[in-house]
C-alpha cells in the first residue's frame, strides 16, 4: 500500500472513554510541587508560548484558519450544556475563535468573554456578527490574571471588575497564567452554578513526539495541565468531575512538503524521515494531503450545587 491510501479508524465523536477519581490527582501534589512544576514550564527558555507578544503573533498568522484544523462538536459541550440549564449568564477565559462562544450565546442571555489578542477579538467580534449573535456576547479586552472578581452588590462590572456568572468556561485558554493557582480560585469565585475547564491530560501527537525526540531544542511534552488544574483544586477543597474524550484534529496543506514543515516548525529533522514516520496518519485529500489523528482530552466540572 502506498503512501496516502489508507485511512484511519476512530471512535465515535466525543466518545469518552474514561472518568477518573478526583483524589487520584491529588496524590500527585506529595510527588511535585505543582506551582513550581508549573513555573518551571513558563520559564523554560524553549517555551515562548509564555510570550504575550508570541502569542499575539501566531494568532495575526492563524486566526482565520484555525478552526480549519478542529472538528466538530468540540470537547466538553455536553458536559457545558448541562451545566447550562436554568443559567442566564457565562462567562468564557480565552474564546479564541468562538466555538464554544457561538453555543454560549445561544443558551444563556449574557455572555462575557475574556480575551487579550487584538487579532482574535476582531475576528471573534466579526464571526459572532455574521451569526447574529453580537448583541449578547461582550468581549472584555483583557488577560484572565488582570480580572478582579467582586460581588454585584459591590460595583458595575468593568473592563477590570467583574461580577461572578452562572457559569464558568475555560477552553485551553490558561497556558499563559502565572500564578495558577491563583487563576483558579479567581475562576471559581467567579461561578454561581459551576465551571468547566477543557485541556490536555499531557498526550502529546505523533507529530510533536517526532520533533521532540529528533530536535533537543524543541519545548518537551507540554505539562498535563490538567491534572494541575484537579490537584490545585483539590488543594482549595474542590473536587471537580474529570472526564476524558477522544477528540479527532486535522491538518492540511496541498503538499506533502507544505504539510510535514508546517507540522514540524524548524524541528531538525529531514522531511522525508518525517513523512515516512508520519505515514500512519497521512491521507490524499482534496488534491492535496490531510494528517488526521486523535488526542484525549481532559473535561473538568465543578458544580456548586455538589459541593
Amino acid at each position: 500500500m502506498t503512501r496516502g491510501e489508507h485511512s484511519v479508524k476512530s471512535p465515535a465523536d466525543g466518545a469518552v472513554i474514561d472518568r477518573v477519581d478526583p483524589p487520584v490527582a491529588v496524590a500527585t501534589s506529595g510527588i511535585i510541587d505543582v506551582q513550581d512544576a508549573w513555573q518551571a514550564h513558563l520559564t523554560d527558555e524553549r517555551n515562548d508560548w509564555a510570550d504575550p507578544n508570541r502569542d499575539e503573533g501566531f494568532w495575526a498568522a492563524n486566526v482565520e484558519s484555525y478552526e480549519d484544523r478542529l472538528i466538530e462538536p468540540p470537547a466538553g459541550i455536553g458536559v457545558i450544556d448541562a451545566l447550562l440549564e436554568g443559567g442566564e449568564s457565562a462567562l468564557e477565559i480565552g474564546p479564541g475563535t468562538g466555538r464554544y462562544t457561538r453555543r454560549l450565546s445561544q443558551r444563556v442571555d449574557r455572555v462575557t468573554a475574556i480575551e487579550d489578542a487584538t487579532p482574535v477579538r476582531s475576528y471573534l467580534r466579526s464571526s459572532l456578527e455574521a451569526a447574529g449573535l453580537a448583541d449578547s456576547v461582550d468581549i472584555v479586552p483583557r488577560s484572565w490574571e488582570h480580572v478582579t472578581i467582586v460581588e454585584a452588590s459591590d460595583a458595575e462590572s468593568t473592563a477590570a471588575r467583574l461580577s461572578p456568572h452562572d457559569v464558568v468556561v475555560a477552553g485551553w485558554s490558561l497556558y499563559r497564567q502565572p500564578e495558577l493557582g491563583e487563576c483558579l480560585e479567581r475562576i471559581h469565585a467567579a461561578a454561581n452554578t459551576g465551571f468547566v475547564l477543557i485541556d490536555s491530560p499531557g498526550a502529546v501527537p505523533p507529530h510533536r513526539r517526532l520533533a521532540i525526540d529528533a530536535d533537543e531544542t524543541v519545548l518537551p511534552s507540554p505539562p498535563p495541565r490538567a491534572a494541575y488544574y484537579s490537584t490545585l483544586l483539590a488543594d482549595c477543597g474542590l473536587f471537580p468531575e474529570v472526564h476524558i474524550e477522544r477528540r479527532p484534529r486535522v491538518r492540511r496543506a496541498s503538499t506533502l512538503e507544505r504539510l510535514v514543515a508546517d507540522l514540524l516548525g524548524n524541528a531538525a529533522i529531514e522531511p522525508d524521515t518525517a513523512a515516512d514516520a508520519l505515514d500512519p496518519w497521512l491521507n490524499r485529500h482534496d488534491g492535496g494531503w490531510e494528517y488526521r489523528y486523535e488526542l484525549p482530552v481532559a473535561v473538568l466540572v465543578w458544580r456548586a450545587s455538589d459541593a
